[in-house]
């Protein structure tokens, strides 16, 4: 009878054995394809979590850049479509008046010429713009108090216009006087778009 329970004791072993076994080469693989799924769901997860923060990133530039199309509009409308001379001429008058100063004179100099061309997006429709400039020298007259406050309002003035050089020479006839000779070299711009 000790054989036959030894018997029967190693043919239970032998099972249990064989469904270890079995077990494992079955279930084993499943086990390490599931670590392996499990990896690449936290992969995928933590590229899910960047796309998103990319995504909200966009967002807020979006905005941003909707906010600047006003300004872009604004500068666009500061750029007559042509040199428009007679423009710029009496807007100088008019800042040399408000100033205290007297324009005497406005006078095209070389250098004028196209400052290459640009793309801009406006509104969600691409336009080409050809930026241009125009170069020129004006003479005005006036104490130095209000040279000063010329010079800042062409700065500061809604077309742009760059300020290049200053000469100032005193009247020789009015040596004693305040009032000075100026010449301002200035280059303004303008736009030429076409849609």
């Amino acid at each position: 009878m000790d054989e036959k329970r030894n018997r029967e004791a190693i043919i239970v072993i032998a099972s249990v054995v064989v469904i270890i076994l079995a077990a494992y080469l079955v279930i084993g693989p499943t086990v390490t394809s599931l670590k392996k799924s499990n990896y690449t769901v936290a992969a995928k997860g933590a590229d899910l979590k960047l796309a998103r923060e990319n995504l909200d990133n966009l967002k807020s530039l979006e905005s941003s850049l909707n906010g600047k199309t006003d300004a872009v509009k604004a500068l666009i409308g500061a750029l007559p479509a042509y040199t428009d001379e007679e423009d710029l001429m009496t807007s100088l008058e008019a800042i040399a008046s408000k100033e205290g100063m007297q324009l005497t004179g406005i006078t095209p100099t070389s250098g004028a010429g196209s400052a290459g061309g640009e793309e801009t997006v406006l509104a969600g429709r691409q336009r080409a713009m050809s930026l241009g400039e125009a170069s020129f020298d004006a003479t005005v007259k006036g104490p130095y108090q209000n040279l000063q406050k010329f010079v800042t309002d062409l700065e500061n003035n809604r077309r742009p216009i760059n300020v290049n050089k200053i000469n100032i020479a005193k009247e020789a006839a009015d040596a004693a006087a305040s009032s000075l000779n100026v010449t301002i070299s200035l280059t303004t711009y303008y736009s030429n778009l076409s849609s």
